[in-house]
This record gives C-alpha cells, structure tokens and sequence, in this order.
C-alpha cells in the first residue's frame, strides 16, 4: 500500500489539497484521492506511470456516473507536466 499527501495548483491560485492511497502495479500506481474543493470533501481515482524517475498523470475515461476510471489499461499518461520528487517531512 502507498500513501501520500499531494496537492494540484491551477491556474487562477485554485489549490486540491489532499491524500491518496493505492497500490503499484506494473509501474502504474492506481489510488483514490481524498480531497476537499470549494469546501467539500470529494474522492476520485488517480493513476500515475513511473517512467525514468517521473511520475506521469493518466487521464481516461470515466465510468458512468463516477469518478473511477472505466479501464485503468486505457488511460493515456500526460508528459506536459510530470510530478516532481520532493523530500518528506
């Protein structure tokens, strides 16, 4: 199991700040996200590929009426902006 915090900044100072916890397989790590946005606590699945000690975001079809995705072996990993290791406090 890994767990972390993780926090996506957007444009506009829109901040999601929250925690994730998932399972790696096949260099894929496959979590949900807990996070609160606009003042609600919401949840939706992430995955991120290890390629060359990065992380890249995989984007993808959702299932109907959820935030889970529908085919985790379809999704497309986005290289624009790729995750950073940064040191744990």
């Amino acid at each position: 199991m890994t767990t972390g915090t993780l926090t996506y900044v957007f444009s506009g100072n829109e901040v999601s700040q929250g925690t994730f916890k998932g399972k790696w397989e096949n260099n894929i790590l496959v979590a949900n996200y807990y996070y609160k946005a606009k003042g609600k606590n919401k949840e939706r699945q992430i995955a991120f590929k290890r390629i060359n000690n990065q992380l890249l975001e995989g984007y993808g079809e959702r299932k109907t009426n959820s935030t889970q995705f529908k085919n985790i072996s379809k999704l497309q990993f986005n290289a624009n902006m790729p995750l950073k290791k940064t040191t744990c406090n």
